[in-house]
């Protein structure tokens, strides 16, 4: 059975990162639509008559995917230490919401840290520059936070298989004491 949640959790890894990215792109196209049309878009080959929000939202999902069954593979690998396949759904998908997370959080991190000294290509034609790198670095962050809330998330599953583990022992030792 737990190769069985293992597959279902690697096919919902690389989903829910899509929208979550396709969500996200939707906070970034509103503080800057450039970077889309002028940037994502040319790159992600949509066509111009495309609504741009649903644009950003097809981006979003393509850009996060393979990030998803990425790292959702790897929580979902460590998810199989687990005992039985309940406690492997459910702390999968609890390290899966902590990476979520933490993607979120440093993607508002790098929102909310602005601009900074970066160059943009020239032949890009960038009118509103400093909304065009905040969206960049809120892009790059939200990238960095994955991964370290997949590394929370690895923590996650290890921290509880260890208590588990712990209970486990001591019920077995208190049977054997004559079921104190």
């Amino acid at each position: 059975m737990k190769f069985a949640v293992l597959i279902f959790l690697l096919i919902l890894g690389p989903i829910v990162a899509g929208i979550y990215g396709a969500l996200q792109d939707q906070i970034a196209f509103t503080v800057s639509p450039e970077f889309f049309t002028k940037f994502r878009f040319p790159i992600s080959n949509i066509a111009e008559d495309t609504n741009p929000r649903w644009g950003a939202a097809i981006v979003g999902f393509k850009n996060t995917w393979q990030v998803g069954l990425l790292l959702g593979g790897i929580l979902s690998l460590v998810g199989m230490i687990h005992y039985d396949w309940l406690k492997m759904v459910k702390y999968s998908s609890f390290s899966f919401l902590i990476a979520l997370c933490s993607a979120f959080i440093f993607s508002l991190i790098g929102l909310a840290m602005g601009a900074g000294d970066s160059e943009i290509s020239s032949g890009l034609n960038i009118i509103d520059k400093d909304h065009f790198l905040v969206v960049e670095k809120m892009n790059n962050f939200s990238k960095m936070g994955g991964v370290i809330g997949m590394l929370l998330g690895i923590f996650y599953h290890v921290y509880h298989r260890n208590k588990d583990k712990e209970l486990f022992v001591s019920s077995r030792e208190g049977l054997s004491d004559g079921g104190v």
